[in-house]
């Protein structure tokens, strides 16, 4: 037999071939141990009458949709599967690569699966030891090789898979869709080494539904449909077929106008008994003229004119176009579809051909670009469908022509030169010279402030007037191990920390500034940049910056950012200049407060529960010359599980105001900030309504001895509370919980504090929820509340679907006083909203003989107290 196939320079040969699995779990015992073969009707045809000969050297892709029988028929070549009809001959050594990681044993290393799979090849284990290295090469999976392959990766099973079978010397070597897999680098190391094998007269057998695949590694196509062999032919003949068969997968068969003909003497009735159809009946290239072209350069403008018949009428008739260049890379494909699209018509999608079709309807479309290609030659393919329902998913292939028309691309290298398939049109400017260092950033700025440090009046001087008011000021962030002076000048910070006791390093660009340093101050100094910070991540419990990062230019200050953040473990503090320097030459980036939070908050940070201890409200209206911003980091997969998208969606009921920054969250810290100022140093308190628990952190930070508890209704806001704020300590936890089931949960008298903000005006009783506080302050504890000062609009109704009740101070007093002993209210405004657009931030206590109904106020707050 293998010698009547190698007089024929044959290397596959199929005859009848069919493959029928069995929907009768006896049957197939009746045909293995009987020889007795019997159909049911539940039986599966994978295959049927299946003929074919492969010669030897050929490259043959594998072509059809999921279901069509290519796997099948692969199994059966590679003798995995025995036929249940016909038959079927090789003559060659096989080679088969068709499930991922088959053959491997899970449990064996690397190298030991290639031996195993190379010995079930035929190879012996001296050939195998000669070869290895050759495999171990090209899988280049390092040192997994001595791992067990269940530890693998897909791409790497794949790579390990591949190179056994292309180094075992195979004259047949089968694959199905395994080159999938993998990075395209790797695919590119497979196709070199398939077009290698190929040149040395291997014949090779590939399933994929990639057609750029399909045009660079074979010559003939199997088409596959249903389990038969509906086409043996060209690559592109078969690719066309395919995209009918796809496109036309509805139907219950492939209309006879879809069948490929040449232009040429194509009759104008596509189908005068079907009822519908289309047919293609010219296509021609223009150039700028009216004259037919197919001759042009970069810059050209190129018309195409495709020409057309329906019968019946389609919703969505569309008409498109398709170009390849001559190694058939689709460059680009087009259709009358994708311009619909951005419209609608009463009468469906609308657009090109809306209101255009009654009965037969002749149709000439003109496809217009400018010319950006390289030199080759394109091939234009034409195509005419009918999407479904107005989607650009569902279509059925009307007609598709091929080869429909061809032009040339020449570029004068003179004129344009670039390489590739078209020309972007890119252009280059250049915006700095001289030797470029990662991390170097657009300024040397060890040499610039070398420079401004040996001027007379700036040796030896500080930004800051008294540096251990700067340090105190730190020191409200409760530092806890290493510090780290970004920018330290002439060391003032880190001599002040140092002397109190404190682990502190200071880093400075300029070579003469840390000579300073460390001639006259006590601490530890180094000389490096912040755009790359000389330190392992997270080596710093807290970083200072103080007047560095306004010294930077803009382009740098991300990388500045992402630097400081990386070294960082918990905290910074920043202080800022917000204006010129009094040379206008050192601060290179002048930009305001909002501008600063907005660039940190988006590199995993949060503002500081104390950031309103060291720059209270009102103050943030008067910063003239810096701005002092203190974070805190936020763990990184907090971050990425909550990232600012996620707070976004929520934000209309709840959001984490330390992730914000504007004036509405700066007043919501206010009120917590307040409440922090009345709340004892110990004891217990309860945040009512916490929504994402920012204010239950600030009212927590740094006071173990005080028992912090945040109660919500949302499921959701609850996990984002305990994954940010919980502490290892325990004296800030959250629980879900209902405003109207507070006194069924607590003890009577159990809290010292009771916070509610913006809470009143979502419950549906409150004096029921007042009665409830009453019930659990301890005696003389303290209750703090806000409301929204008549929040309504022109119509005299709250625009907030969320509140039920609208309040102003004579209700709110109104409504608390019955309960509890008013001790104080107050009047708070934003500013720059709808209501005062050009009052300054103010949060005031109001006095006793004021008219209540005239003070002007965004929020209404009040402090009570039980007695």
């Amino acid at each position: 037999m293998t010698e009547e196939l190698s007089k024929g320079g044959l290397a596959v040969v199929a005859e009848n071939l069919g493959k029928r699995f069995s929907g009768n779990l006896i049957h197939p015992l009746m045909e293995n141990l009987l020889g007795i073969s019997r159909e049911g009707e539940r039986d599966f045809h994978a295959l049927r009458d299946i003929s074919f000969e492969i010669k030897k050297g050929e490259a043959v892709g594998i072509l059809g949709e999921n279901g069509s029988g290519k796997s099948t028929l692969l199994q059966l070549i590679a003798k995995t599967m025995m036929p249940s009809s016909g038959r079927l001959r090789t003559n060659g050594k096989l080679a088969a690569l068709l499930e991922l990681g088959s053959g491997f044993n899970p449990d064996f290393t690397g190298r030991e699966n290639v031996y195993l799979n190379a010995s079930i090849l035929g190879l012996s284990k001296s050939r195998t030891d000669q070869a290895l290295d050759d495999i171990l090469g090209f899988a280049d999976i390092g040192d997994f090789v001595d791992r067990p392959v269940k530890t693998y990766s897909s791409g790497m099973r794949m790579r390990l898979a591949f190179a056994v079978q292309v180094f075992v010397e195979p004259e047949i070597l089968i694959i199905d869709e395994a080159l999938g897999v993998g990075d395209q680098f790797f695919r590119k190391k497979c196709h070199e080494k398939i077009n290698e094998l190929l040149n040395g007269g291997i014949t090779f057998l590939y399933v994929t539904h990639n057609e750029e695949t399909l045009r660079q590694l074979t010559n003939r196509v199997f088409l596959l449909h249903q389990g038969r062999l509906v086409l043996d032919g060209g690559v592109q003949e078969c690719v066309d077929e395919y995209n009918l068969i796809m496109g036309q997968r509805r139907r219950t068969h492939i209309p006879d106008l879809a069948r490929k003909s040449e232009l040429d003497g194509r009759q104008p009735d596509p189908d005068p008994g079907s009822g519908r159809g289309a047919r293609i009946l010219g296509v021609k290239v223009f150039g700028q003229e009216e004259s037919e072209c197919n001759h042009f350069q970069p810059g050209d403008s190129v018309r195409i004119s495709l020409d057309f018949v329906t019968t019946g009428k389609f919703e969505g008739l569309s008409a498109g176009l398709r170009i390849r260049n001559k190694e058939g890379v689709k460059i680009y494909s087009w259709a009358t579809a994708n311009q619909d699209a951005s419209f609608v018509s009463e009468t469906g999608r609308g657009g090109t051909f809306a209101g255009a079709q009654e009965g037969g309807s002749g149709f000439t479309v003109e496809y217009e670009f400018r010319c950006n290609l390289g030199s080759n030659l394109y091939q234009i393919e034409a195509f005419i469908t009918d999407d479904h329902h107005n989607s650009l998913d569902e279509k059925d292939v009307l007609d598709w022509v091929s080869e429909a028309a061809f032009f040339r691309v020449d570029v004068d290298q003179g004129d344009h030169f670039f390489g590739g398939v078209c020309d972007l049109g890119m252009k280059a400017v250049l915006k700095r010279s001289g030797r470029h260092e990662p991390g170097q950033g657009q300024v040397d700025y060890g040499r610039l402030y070398d420079g401004y440090w040996a001027l007379p009046d700036r040796h030896g001087s500080e930004s800051f007037e008294d540096a251990s008011a700067v340090v105190s000021e730190i020191l409200e962030l409760l530092p806890d191990g290493r510090i780290l002076d970004v920018g330290c000048g002439m060391g003032g910070l880190v001599h002040e920390f140092s002397s109190r006791g404190f682990d502190v390093l200071g880093l400075d660009p300029s070579r003469k500034a840390i000579d300073y340093c460390r001639e006259n101050c006590s601490g530890s100094f180094e000389t490096g940049s912040v755009l790359r910070l000389p330190f392992e991540d997270q080596s710093f419990d807290t970083v200072v910056s103080t007047d560095c990062l306004e010294h930077l230019a803009e382009d740098d200050m991300p990388l500045a950012i992402r630097e400081i953040a990386r070294v960082a473990r918990r905290q910074v503090y920043l202080r800022i200049a917000t204006r010129p320097d009094r040379d206008k030459k050192w601060h290179l980036t002048v930009k305001p407060r909002k501008w600063w939070e907005d660039l940190l908050l988006g590199h995993g940070f949060r503002l500081h529960p104390a950031s309103q201890t060291i720059t209270p409200f009102e103050s943030l209206e008067t910063e003239k010359n810096d701005a002092t911003i203190c974070l805190q980091k936020i763990p990184s997969e907090v971050h990425l599980k909550y990232p600012a998208k996620w707070l976004l969606e929520r934000r209309d009921l709840h959001t984490d105001m330390l992730r914000e920054s504007n004036r509405r969250s700066d007043s919501h810290l206010a009120r917590y900030q307040m409440a922090r100022e009345a709340s004892p140093l110990s004891g217990q308190v309860l945040d009512v309504a916490c929504g994402m628990g920012y204010g239950s952190h600030v009212l927590g930070f740094g006071r173990p001895e005080l028992s912090v508890l945040g109660v919500d209704m949302d499921e959701d806001a609850i996990e984002y509370c305990n994954a940010n704020f919980s502490t290892s300590k325990g004296n800030l936890r959250f629980e879900r919980g209902k405003v109207e089931g507070l006194t069924e949960r607590f003890p009577e008298a159990f809290f010292d504090l009771i916070c509610s903000f913006e809470t009143i005006e979502h419950i549906e009783d409150p004096e029921s929820f007042l009665r409830s506080v009453q019930r659990l302050l301890s005696p003389n504890g303290t209750f703090i509340c806000s409301v929204p000062n008549m929040w309504v609009d022109e119509t005299g109704e709250d625009p907030n679907p969320h509140h039920l009740h609208v309040f102003d101070f004579l209700k709110l007093k109104d409504l608390v006083s019955p309960f509890l002993h008013i001790d104080a209210l107050y009047s708070q405004i934003a500013g720059n909203g709808m209501k005062y657009p050009d009052h300054p931030r103010l949060l005031r206590k109001l006095d006793s003989n004021e008219k209540l109904e005239e003070v002007e106020a965004e929020w209404c707050l009040l402090r009570a107290s039980k007695r």
